[in-house]
């Protein structure tokens, strides 16, 4: 129902109950009316080659991963927004201490119809605890402190050293079949026949697999939603070239992962169309070392952020394939709140906060000077076309308001080794990749950050450490977001980076293909989130499916 109907109803006070109805009954087809029917095969490109589908050897490698998003569940799973939501687990429950997680699974069997147990998400976990895990560190590190016990067959318990917000989402790991690996641990995994035919628990079960093609067709046991498409198809390459030839030569009907430099060509084709959403994992940003004495002023800080035209540099450094930064949290996320993320280009008012601050101008087009000392620093950048073409237009645009940004480029190990690990620098432009959508700045921005971590601007604020460390440790919703939007608004005052953009994710999908729509983009992989959802097929409403 359209919202101006459904307000009008409302406003005439009609009860919610019957606008419930009217809804039900607009929104159900009419005999005759074309909807979703079942069949058909998608077949995509992808550029790399499988090497283990297991969900704990995939995250080194998209290709492995698109497959692992397919075929397998973890207790939960990503909504659109970031939230966390039921999977294999049908609801779980929190101690009030924060530190107490209890699991219950939903009825469900694997692949090979064996029913899936409290047991398989011990198993799971326990191959991560394993000394000699062959699998990323950085998730390996997480589990080790948490103590994991199978209650019975369908209720599993993670017990935390101490409370910690974000865990829920490391939940969404795919679980492994107890029954099938048991024995296998360690290195042994990699081995293991398992990642070439795996048996999960997701939609789309192995077909066949070898490292030119992956072949999935819908897993009759799902306990979700039944896939309409008939089959998946995945087709590798050596290049994106290769796989952009394919794609014109017909042999693919999908890509994803277009570089900015192609997406024009591409709208044109009229055999595809082109879905986008922000690549949320990867915010491009300067960083300004607030213990420099040119940056140590916040008022310098969002002077600077104010002179920034962030259009003109998404359409310098990508094309114009990109989203405007909004703020420290993700613009999708569930605590992103909009009126604490206001940045605007302004570079008439960043003169006056320059002025204020001491740094004046006595001549048209000159360099400002405060107490004989020019504002001139060095803005590092890696030497990538991208990140170069950044940098200078950044040094373009802080020249019209009296400001010298010396772009320096190196290698980004040089960068880090010489100038950040010792907070050895002016301005460095980078880029903050988070692997999880749940929004905790904290690595980035809490003061016990500065030595050994990232918060490499050396920012430091008591009230923002308070709120930072209140919100990773609160399991209710709206208590964190309260948190956050005081945090968001104290970052804006404050200004310790300039936030510039968010890249954008690209796919291109056969223009016959319907149901498809891109949410959360962390990685390749969600582009899959709303699979079950995808058709080639119609049929009319009133017939046989």
């Amino acid at each position: 129902m359209p919202q101006y109907l459904r307000r009008h109803l409302l406003t005439a006070g009609v009860s919610l109950a019957l606008v419930a109805l009217v809804e039900r009954v607009l929104g159900r087809p009419t005999r005759g009316q074309q909807v979703p029917a079942a069949g058909g095969t998608y077949v995509e490109g992808v550029v790399g080659h499988p090497t283990y589908l297991n969900p704990l050897l995939s995250p080194f490698n998209n290709a492995d991963q698109d497959i692992v998003a397919l075929v397998f569940s973890g207790l939960t799973r990503l909504a659109p927004d970031g939230s966390v939501v039921p999977d294999l687990a049908s609801d779980w429950s929190i101690s009030p201490d924060g530190r107490l997680y209890t699991f219950h699974l939903r009825p469900a069997v694997w692949q090979d119809g064996q029913p899936v147990t409290a047991e398989d998400a011990a198993f799971t976990i326990g191959q991560i605890q394993s000394p000699s895990f062959p699998g990323s560190r950085e998730i390996a590190r997480l589990w080790q402190s948490v103590t994991v016990r199978a209650v019975d067959r369908r209720t599993v318990q993670f017990t935390l050293a101490e409370p910690y917000a974000p865990f829920l989402e490391y939940t969404t790991l795919g679980l492994l079949p107890s029954h099938l690996l048991q024995g296998v641990t360690g290195r042994a995994l990699l081995a293991s026949a398992f990642n070439g035919q795996p048996v999960g628990t997701g939609p789309f079960q192995v077909k066949s697999a070898s490292p030119r093609e992956v072949v999935l067709e819908p897993n009759p046991r799902y306990y979700g939603k039944k896939p309409y498409l008939a089959g998946l198809t995945f087709r590798y390459y050596d290049s994106f070239d290769e796989a952009l030839d394919a794609l014109h030569r017909g042999d693919i009907q999908g890509l994803g992962n277009i570089p900015p430099d192609r997406v024009l060509a591409l709208a044109a084709d009229q055999r595809v169309t082109l879905l986008q959403s922000p690549e949320y994992a990867r915010l491009n940003l300067v960083i300004l070392n607030t213990e420099s004495s040119l940056f140590a002023n916040d008022v310098v800080r969002r002077a600077l952020d104010l002179a920034i035209d962030r259009a003109k540099i998404i359409q310098v450094a990508v094309n114009g394939v990109g989203m405007p930064a909004a703020g420290p949290i993700m613009p999708v996320s569930w605590a992103f709140v909009a009126e604490q993320s206001a940045y605007t280009y302004d570079p008439t008012q960043a003169a006056r906060l320059l002025d204020q601050a001491g740094w004046t101008n006595s001549e048209p087009g000159g360099i400002r000077q405060k107490e004989g000392k020019p504002f001139r620093f060095v803005l590092l950048a890696a030497n990538e076309p991208e990140r170069l073409r950044t940098a200078q237009e950044i040094s373009r645009q802080l020249r019209g308001i009296g400001v010298e940004a010396d772009v320096q480029t190196a290698s980004w190990s040089t960068i880090v080794q010489d100038f950040l690990a010792p907070h050895r620098f002016d301005a460095v432009l980078t880029e903050i990749y988070s692997p999880t959508a749940d929004p905790d700045p904290y690595p980035f921005w809490h003061s016990s950050q500065i030595q050994n971590g990232l918060n490499v601007s050396g920012w430091s604020n008591r009230i923002a450490d308070q709120l930072l460390e209140d919100a990773r440790q609160a399991t209710d919703r709206q208590e964190r977001r309260s948190d956050y939007a005081k945090f968001q608004s104290l970052f804006a005052q404050e200004q310790p980076a300039i936030l510039l953009y968010y890249p954008v994710y690209v796919y291109a999908l056969p223009s016959a293909l319907n149901g498809a729509s891109l949410g959360l983009m962390l990685e390749p992989a969600n582009r899959f989130q709303t699979v079950t959802s995808w058709y080639l097929r119609t049929r009319s409403a009133g017939t046989p499916s």
